[in-house]
């Protein structure tokens, strides 16, 4: 249960399809590609992207923290599916 205030969304996946998924995608969330991989943290970490402890990372999409963050979102997607090779 969220805390007073505090706003939710439902998960866009669920935990099957990110268990399952093999592919990373821009309209993902941070919180979704994290739960696909530990190595996924070390390469946003490596993009200089503390996600893990950002209370955005369960509702901003890739692409909305890459360009936050002035990063390529195709360099960024190109590096966490370079996981999965």
């Amino acid at each position: 249960m969220a805390a007073e205030g505090v706003l939710t969304r439902p998960a866009r996946y669920t935990t099957e399809e990110i268990e399952m998924a093999n592919t990373i995608t821009k309209d993902m969330t941070f919180f979704e590609v994290m739960r696909m991989h530990p190595d996924t943290v070390k390469v946003l970490q490596k993009h200089n992207l503390g996600c893990v402890g950002c209370m955005g990372a369960q509702n901003e999409s890739l692409e909305q923290g890459a360009n936050a963050h002035g990063l390529d979102i195709d360099v960024l997607l190109k590096d966490l599916n370079a996981i999965f090779e």
